[in-house]
């Protein structure tokens, strides 16, 4: 009879401590589509697919339209997979949890509600976190990424009208969380390190122009400037 395959994309290892060999381990696998993993296991024979993602499901999360959410879109709208059967239709059994352990001698990963899922072979796929720039004072309280649902709900909360907000980077991601912030009626100030705004998509003509329309909307832009420390005495002094 014809082996059955288990062939288990777990997208959310942190800090996992390995036991025995990692043979058969695939990692660097973030950017693939279900149907690109889907393919893949079929490809390479397996006639089971399993799919780990977070319980809070920021794994369906549209990172580019969830920058919107601060604006103008609820969280449905950040939604990749909108089908209540998506993963069924697909193929792929879903399961929710978190990677805590992963035995390779086992061909196991143990889930943090303490249950365990064999496999066959395993692809890691973690995705990536936000690049933090090595400020003083960037690690304190008021300073937030844009990187998960509950990142967005927290800047939200704080994007009342009239909060000063500064937003540290200019580029394409960057400025859609702008246009978000400032259609909050935030006291908004950009820092951007490069010579003009979106600096790796844009020339200088149409980041200047850019610039200039930021600054007509009420947006103070800083280019070519970078923030150096993050002070809170004069927030504590105001109230903000």
């Amino acid at each position: 009879m014809p082996r059955t395959y288990r062939f288990m994309i777990a997208d959310v290892f942190t800090d996992i401590p390995f036991a025995g060999n990692q043979l058969g381990v695939f990692t660097n696998a973030t950017g693939l589509t279900d149907s690109e993993m889907q393919m893949l296991a079929a490809e390479l024979g397996f006639s089971e697919c399993t799919f780990v993602l977070p319980p809070e499901g920021d794994g369906d999360i549209d990172y580019v339209t969830l920058a919107r959410l601060i604006g103008d879109i609820d969280e449905s709208g950040t939604h990749l997979r909108h089908a209540g059967d998506h993963y069924q239709q697909m193929g792929i059994t879903l399961q929710r949890g978190r990677a805590v352990a992963l035995d390779t001698e086992a061909r196991s990963i143990k889930l943090d509600d303490g249950s365990s899922l064999g496999y066959d072979r395993l692809l890691i796929a973690t995705g990536s976190s936000p690049a933090t720039p090595p400020i003083p004072g960037v690690a304190g309280p008021g300073v937030h990424s844009c990187w998960t649902l509950a990142d967005a709900r927290a800047i939200m909360a704080k994007a009342a009208p009239g909060a000063r907000v500064l937003q540290m980077g200019a580029g394409f991601i960057g400025c859609i969380i702008m246009e978000a912030l400032a259609a909050r009626g935030v006291k908004l100030t950009v820092v951007e390190m490069g010579d003009r705004m979106v600096p790796r998509m844009m020339g200088p003509t149409a980041g200047g122009m850019i610039k200039a329309w930021c600054q007509k909307k009420g947006v103070a832009v800083h280019t070519g400037a970078r923030v150096e420390a993050i002070e809170r005495e004069w927030a504590r002094r105001y109230g903000q």
